[in-house]
């Protein structure tokens, strides 16, 4: 994935690429880091690219992030007709932000994304003690 200057990003890490031929098909493409995993997927025909980056963006950022961010790219000719991406690298943020370059007339800025569902984690179970 190409760097990101604009908003203090170097080139992504970790990348990892999906495709579908058919626009009844699903892509569907997965990176890895020591934060966690990122899962795109996109039903139609198409491809799809998810990386992450080792270092937080700088660029006029208006929230503090402490996660692993990431880019999604979709390929420039596709059928899309939906796209997921489920974050469990969030370190404990509960909403994601997205750099929008035709915000504020071609100026880029971030924007929140919408929709959004954010599913809190399941608390593992803990262990009962049995009464002697």
């Amino acid at each position: 994935m190409p760097s990101a200057p604009g908003i203090g990003l170097s080139t992504a890490q970790e990348c990892a690429s999906g495709s579908s031929p058919t626009p009844a098909g699903t892509a569907t493409a997965s990176s890895t880091s020591t934060s966690g995993t990122i899962t795109v997927t996109a039903h139609g025909s198409g491809g799809i690219t998810v990386g992450q980056y080792s270092q937080q963006p700088t660029g006029g950022v208006p929230f503090n992030s402490v996660g692993s961010p990431f880019d999604v790219a979709l390929s420039d000719i596709n059928t899309f007709t939906s796209v997921t991406i489920k974050d469990c690298a969030l370190n404990g943020f509960t909403n994601l932000w997205w750099y929008n370059t035709a915000a504020n007339g071609g100026a880029g800025g971030w924007q929140t994304v919408t929709p959004e569902t954010y599913t809190r984690p399941a608390m593992p179970a803990s262990p009962r003690r049995r009464p002697v």
